[in-house]
């Protein structure tokens, strides 16, 4: 019986989705299933940001330095993923909500490095 109420309930909400983009979404703007695929992929690959990330700084600045900052910065590369992952999947059947893809590669930086304001000068 519960199986067959989340059946339903799964129906009714596709249903529901496919109506409103039907409606609403002009032709240049991607799909609700796209956007729903696209944050599942985000999500599933937000662990894998981690490893990349090691491999990535190991290559450029040495294996400690990699194991050490690359996981410091993976989990935060991760995370950026898998906040736009949920965005985007949670907001993909309505149609007004505009979400920015999140197109990094695995291992790259997600958000810029951390640097002290430009007009600050030493006493």
């Amino acid at each position: 019986m519960a199986r067959n109420t989340r059946l339903v309930v799964v129906a009714l909400w596709l249903a529901l989705c496919a109506e409103l983009s039907a409606q609403t979404l002009p032709r240049s703007r991607v799909g609700p299933l796209t956007r729903a695929f696209r944050g599942l992929r985000n999500v599933a690959l937000a662990p894998l940001e981690i490893p990349a990330t090691v491999a990535r700084q190991s290559a450029r600045r040495g294996p400690v330095y990699g194991l050490l900052a690359g996981s410091l910065e993976g989990v935060g590369n991760g995370t950026v993923r898998l906040a736009a992952g949920l965005v985007e999947f949670l907001t993909f059947p309505l149609p007004g909500v505009e979400v920015p893809d999140y197109t990094k590669h695995l291992g790259d930086r997600a958000l810029p490095p951390i640097r002290p304001p430009l007009g600050i000068t030493k006493p």
